[in-house]
């Protein structure tokens, strides 16, 4: 009769840990992502860092999504620059100049 029990116990939180583990990984996805923008500060442009001087910068922006996205990429003062829609999982790269 004890190993019965013991089954059924067992079992028994088997089931409930599986029913909790869905429950709680649906309910962890976020309902906003939040904002899908990407901010670099500064991108060296022919500008001297720790005394050395012609340094060159640039940035690579990849889409590791399945579905294609849109980039636009804009100055400091908020004017485009340039605008591209990436296909999935393909990268960009654009220099500081």
């Amino acid at each position: 009769m004890r190993p019965t029990l013991l089954r059924v116990v067992v079992g028994v939180g088997l089931l409930v840990g599986l029913i909790a583990g869905v429950v709680a990984t649906t309910s962890a996805a976020p309902d906003d992502p939040g904002q899908p923008t990407l901010f670099f500060p500064w991108v060296p442009n022919n500008d001297a860092i720790a005394g050395i001087a012609g340094i060159h910068g640039a940035i690579t922006i990849q889409n590791l999504e399945v579905f294609p996205v849109t980039v636009t990429l804009s100055d400091a003062a908020g004017a485009e620059l340039t605008s591209i829609t990436l296909n999935p999982r393909a990268s960009q790269t654009w220099t500081a100049e």
